[in-house]
């Protein structure tokens, strides 16, 4: 029952911001849809972006995928509080699987991945905790959902590659099993590495050597997840150093992460997501053997307190209600111009037209430079209008409520106004 209390505030959590909206939140959910819509993929940016596990998993569902965004991300994050629960109660015992759900519940840093719709991050977090789950036991089932680890989200792989090489080399009696199951994961994903390698892996391998100490990847900075952690992250900590050894394919993941955050090595700030989970994981080894109540009892209410304001804070969609149900409404036989990159995302998933031209997501198909965009940004409504010419035809411009009032907004003769943020251009006029 505590267990399943804990899971009803766990959803709760996820579902309060869809009370009355039907808005997702974050930015990502229209890049989803959009490669739900394309795929199998044929757009080599696609390709790089979205390896294909959850994209394939989707087509399958004979359902449109407009209405399956906001239940994918449910449905994985309760596969994720599962998984969890599973292998920590079957590393640590039930005691410390309670805290494990309980810490994931109340973990702002994992409320945040779930805001932020890092969907493809979650479901991969799930498959490679029903991994460890396998690994406990030495049963090659690991080898199933290490698989599809890979298949949903290529870093994480990484996650798993040093978990398997921590326990061939910690574990001696078990060198075998784990060999050999890096060995099958390593052949059966082999084929979709290889073909992919210069579009999704070359990238990941040059960014390891050539990020050191720069800003790499989309989340926070690390003294800002410490922030948002405070009240376990300490507890994992200490209780890591202390016993690291009763978890011994854990050893090389969690050492690892925490020299990736420190060093601020490659694609720092998105580990920084598994940093914490593990971290959380020791945390909650930690808690399981407190015997003082009265202590547990206030971590309890302060965890909720804090999960709980900062959901009631945060947790509001990045664009209302009204402009989300414009851009559903868009059905134009062009292209699109997006005035800010912000909505792109949005405009590529749910409005219907040729293309949406944008800067920043689809190197490939930009028509600008930077120079450019920042010359239609902020030039003269001349200049707009010789530019647009050069853009593929018919041309309708969405000007997004972030951007700052442009010139052709006031005009008529170049612009023909069809609905409150979208323009069509008159290619011919004076």
């Amino acid at each position: 029952m505590v267990i399943f209390a804990c899971f009803l505030v766990f959803l709760g959590l996820r579902l309060y911001p869809y009370l009355g909206s039907e808005v997702p939140l974050g930015y990502d959910a229209g890049l989803y849809l959009y490669g739900f819509k394309n795929f199998p993929f044929v757009i080599p940016w696609l390709r790089t972006m979205f390896p294909p596990g959850l994209f394939a998993f989707v087509k399958t569902i004979p359902v449109d995928p407009t209405y399956l965004v906001i239940p994918l991300i449910l449905f994985f994050s309760t596969l994720l509080f599962i998984s969890l629960y599973l292998f920590v109660n079957r590393l640590f015992g039930k005691k410390a699987a309670f805290w494990a759900v309980f810490l994931l519940t109340c973990s702002l840093v994992q409320y945040r991945v779930f805001y932020w719709y890092y969907l493809k991050n979650i479901a991969a977090l799930a498959f490679l905790f029903f991994t460890f789950y396998c690994l406990l036991s030495k049963s090659y089932w690991a080898v199933f959902w290490g698989v599809l680890v890979v298949y949903f989200h290529s870093p994480t792989d990484f996650v798993l590659y040093s978990a398997l090489v921590s326990g061939l080399i910690f574990i001696k009696g078990q060198r075998r099993y784990f060999l050999l199951t890096l060995a099958l994961t390593l052949l059966l994903v082999s084929p979709y590495i290889i073909s992919n390698f210069s579009l999704s892996f070359a990238p990941i391998v040059q960014g390891i050597a050539t990020t050191i100490g720069k800003p790499s990847g989309t989340f926070y900075e690390p003294l800002q997840v410490l922030v948002l952690s405070i009240l376990y992250v300490p507890l994992g900590l200490y209780a890591f150093i202390k016993d690291y050894r009763k978890t011994p394919f854990l050893i090389l993941p969690t050492a690892g992460l925490l020299v990736t955050a420190i060093l601020q090595l490659f694609f720092y700030r998105r580990l920084l997501i598994y940093l914490d989970l593990f971290l959380l994981i020791f945390a909650a080894y930690y808690l399981a053997k407190i015997k003082n109540k009265l202590f547990l009892i206030i971590f309890v209410i302060l965890n909720l307190v804090y999960i709980s304001f900062f959901v009631r804070k945060t947790a509001y969609p990045q664009i209302n209600f009204d402009e989300f149900a414009e851009i559903k409404s868009i059905d134009v036989d062009g292209y699109l111009l997006s005035t800010d990159e912000m909505n792109s995302p949005w405009l590529m998933g749910y409005s219907r037209t040729k293309q949406v031209i944008t800067t920043g997501l689809d190197p490939a198909v930009n028509y600008w430079t930077r120079n450019e965009w920042n010359q239609f940004w902020f030039g003269s409504l001349d200049e707009e209008i010789e530019m647009l010419k050069t853009l593929p035809q018919p041309l309708y411009v969405y000007h997004s409520d972030r951007q700052p009032t442009m010139p052709f907004v006031d005009d008529r003769e170049c612009f023909d106004k069809i609905s409150w943020r979208v323009y069509k251009f008159i290619y011919s006029c004076p």
